[in-house]
C-alpha cells in the first residue's frame, strides 16, 4: 500500500510542478522581447550622438590645422617686416632687430602652443561627454528593459490574482 501512496503523491507532485511551470514567468524571454523592442531606439540615439561627437572632433582638428597654417604663413612675413623696419631705421645689423625677431618668434610659438592646448582640451571634453552619454544611455536602456519586463510580469500574474 505504501507503494500506491507514493504513486499518488508523485502524481500530485507532478501535477503541482506542471501547474507551477505553467504559471512561471519566463523573465529571460520577457527580457529578450523588451531588448528587441528598446534596442533600436537606444542604438539610434547613441548613433546620433556619436555622429555629432565625431563631427565635433573632426572640425576641431581641421580648425587647429587651419590656425597653425595661418601662423606659419604669418611668421616669415613678420620677420621680414621687422627686418625692413630695422633697415629703414639703420639698425639692420643691430642687436635690436635680432631681439625683435626673437620676441616675434616666441610669440608665434606661444600662439601655436595655445592653439594646440585649446584643441587638446576640447577633445578631452568631448571624450568625457561621450563616455558620460554612453553611460547614461546604458542606464536608461536597462531601466526601459527592466520596466518592460516588470510590466509584462504584472500582466501575466494579474490573471492569477
Amino acid at each position: 500500500m505504501s507503494g500506491g501512496g507514493q504513486t499518488g503523491g508523485n502524481l500530485v507532485g507532478t501535477v503541482t510542478d506542471q501547474v507551477k511551470k505553467a504559471l512561471e514567468f519566463d523573465a529571460n524571454a520577457a527580457r529578450s522581447a523588451a531588448q528587441q523592442e528598446w534596442n533600436p531606439y537606444f542604438d539610434e540615439v547613441l548613433q546620433d550622438y556619436l555622429t555629432s561627437y565625431n563631427t565635433g572632433k573632426t572640425r576641431s582638428t581641421e580648425d587647429l590645422a587651419l590656425q597653425m597654417a595661418d601662423l606659419n604663413r604669418q611668421a616669415p612675413l613678420v620677420q621680414e617686416q621687422i627686418g625692413g623696419q630695422s633697415a629703414d631705421a639703420g639698425l639692420y645689423f643691430s642687436g635690436q632687430r635680432q631681439e625683435q625677431q626673437r620676441l616675434a618668434q616666441e610669440n608665434f610659438q606661444r600662439q601655436q602652443d595655445r592653439a594646440q592646448q585649446v584643441q587638446a582640451r576640447y577633445t578631452q571634453d568631448l571624450e568625457t561627454q561621450k563616455l558620460q552619454r554612453e553611460r547614461d544611455l546604458a542606464r536608461q536602456r536597462e531601466q526601459a528593459v527592466t520596466g518592460q519586463v516588470e510590466k509584462r510580469r504584472a500582466e501575466v500574474y494579474s490573471g492569477y490574482a
